[in-house]
């Protein structure tokens, strides 16, 4: 097996695993988003307005 096939059986393996960590980060945010009543769908917004009228787009959010 070669470096590329490698990679991608590796993707492939992990995508479940990733998924239940991506939904345990969603889970921790929104909670802590509660706690401090902050409201998400507006900071998102907002944070892509940002992004948005940035200079240059290509680097980070």
């Amino acid at each position: 097996m070669d470096e590329d096939e490698a990679f991608e059986a590796a993707k492939d393996g992990g995508k479940g695993n990733i998924g239940k960590e991506l939904a345990d980060c969603i889970a921790y945010i929104t909670m802590f988003a509660n706690y401090f009543e902050v409201d998400l769908e507006d900071s998102f917004y907002q944070k892509m307005e940002e992004v948005r009228n940035r200079k240059n787009r290509d680097v980070g959010v």
